[in-house]
């Protein structure tokens, strides 16, 4: 696989992830505000929403989902596979929680019904609601392991967010150059580090300082 595909599955499941963060989140908002129980009286039915009857547990955890999307924009690394961690508990809990539905106490009951009756309660019948919930609970869930997923596949930081290292910035520096060449270099608005072209002073240096060769075409010399 190549390192542009490597960099694109974490990519995937990270935005899969965003997405189901995002709908759970509205979701448990939704639902926790639902009817989860159903007060009947002798005249009437009062509906009873989750967050009455789990003392605001429901939105509790909706926010605590909503805060996780909004903090995995801005982590990466260890950092968002602990988060996707706590969101999967999350996650599990909202589960545990709409699947449990906890029958609503007496007195808020009484407090519900006598705002809009005053015959007493004769029968408690649980709602859809916290079924909603749980579902909401299990795309958190599911949100939370991706982010894990998407946390350990994610690549490492590229070379160019690297911080040079002083020996590799002169490495293209040579260690036989002469300073004083160097400095004539500079002044001349040359690049010292880089390859002497033909021609150079550098370059005619060496071919005068190179032995001349024989020639062997030539007669004997005369001496006068």
């Amino acid at each position: 696989m190549s390192q542009q595909a490597a960099q694109q599955v974490p990519r995937r499941i990270r935005t899969i992830a965003w997405l189901l963060l995002a709908v759970s989140a509205v979701a448990a908002f939704v639902t926790g505000g639902q009817p989860w129980w159903q007060a009947v009286t002798a005249t009437r039915t009062v509906a009873v929403s989750g967050t009455d009857a789990a003392a605001g547990l429901p939105q509790a955890l909706a926010a605590v989902v909503a805060a996780g999307l909004l903090l995995s924009l801005t982590l990466r690394g260890w950092g968002r596979i602990v988060l996707g961690v706590l969101l999967a508990l999350a996650g599990a809990g909202a589960v545990a929680l709409g699947l449990a539905a906890p029958r609503p106490a007496p007195e808020v009951l009484a407090n519900l019904v006598q705002q809009v009756t005053l015959d007493a309660v004769t029968a408690v019948q649980p709602d859809w609601g916290g079924y909603g919930f749980a579902a909401a609970g299990v795309l958190a869930l599911a949100g939370g392991v991706g982010l894990v997923l998407a946390g350990r596949k994610e690549p490492a930081r590229t070379d160019r967010f690297r911080r040079p290292d002083p020996a590799e910035r002169f490495s293209s520096t040579r260690p036989d150059d002469d300073p004083l060449e160097v400095w004539r270099a500079m002044d001349a608005g040359q690049d010292p580090t880089a390859e002497s072209a033909p021609g150079t002073d550098r370059d005619l240096a060496t071919e005068g300082n190179a032995a001349p060769s024989p020639d062997h075409g030539a007669g004997p010399i005369s001496r006068g």
